[in-house]
């Protein structure tokens, strides 16, 4: 995965207004929590969530659990789904719509007249098909709500290798720690559990990455709109 922070042109367009500023107002702007100031902190809270979603993709490969996949799994689409309400906060800040913190989602951003009105839709619409982002926002409600998730190939997975231990080992003695072992060994050896895992793993890491590289790519497209947006803000209102 790239290590190229993505959005720091972001923070540079805000460093170019602070900088024409007196050093009387670039510490009103620190002190007061100012339009600069909001802004920069929101460009690195992306910046951030998106290092830790790369990270979380290449954890995938050291899993060697179900549960260490299932937790994997969870974290990136919570985490994504985060990121997306981050991008909404930092357009809150940018066009200074006013929103408190807590009342942020990306969809009710998105609705906004101010957004409306830029090409910032239409470049998000493009992208709708590749980021999911409804389809990842069901599934974050489903794991943090319901307790629940849905990804057909860790079942198909788990379902295969469960069903062959348990064959193996219902006529096995429970209080023979050795037999239950020995024989949950030779049903994961029949199945091929090692590496189906092993190609799970792969599985789940290319597909993140290619989701998380789709988002790269319209986040890539936003940030020109979302420069000129800064560089626009009157100077009375910062």
């Amino acid at each position: 995965m790239s290590s190229v922070d993505p959005f720091s042109t972001i923070r540079d367009a805000v460093m170019k207004r602070v900088v024409m500023l007196d050093a009387e107002s670039q510490d009103k702007i620190a002190l007061e929590n100012g339009y600069e100031m909001r802004v920069y902190a929101r460009s690195f809270d992306l910046t951030t969530a998106f290092e830790e979603l790369e990270h979380l993709i290449e954890l995938l490969l050291k899993a060697t659990t179900f549960q260490e996949i299932s937790l994997l799994i969870k974290l990136y689409i919570i985490g994504w789904v985060a990121l997306s309400d981050i991008l909404g906060n930092l357009l809150n800040e940018i066009f200074d719509l006013g929103y408190a913190e807590q009342d942020v989602q990306f969809g009710i951003i998105l609705r906004n007249q101010k957004i409306r009105c830029t090409s910032l839709p239409g470049i998000i619409k493009q992208h709708a098909k590749a980021i999911r982002y409804d389809q990842y926002v069901k599934r974050r409600n489903d794991i943090v709500h319901r307790g629940t998730l849905d990804d057909a190939e860790l079942k198909k997975v788990r379902s295969a290798v469960l069903s062959a231990v348990i064959m193996k080992t219902i006529h096995v003695d429970r209080n023979d720690a050795a037999a239950v072992a020995a024989a949950t060994r030779e049903a994961s050896t029949e199945v091929r559990a090692a590496e189906r895992i092993r190609e799970l793993l792969e599985l789940k890491r290319s597909q993140f990455g290619e989701h998380l590289t789709f988002t790269r790519i319209m986040l890539g497209q936003l940030t020109p709109i979302l420069i000129n947006r800064i560089a626009s803000q009157p100077r009375e209102t910062a």
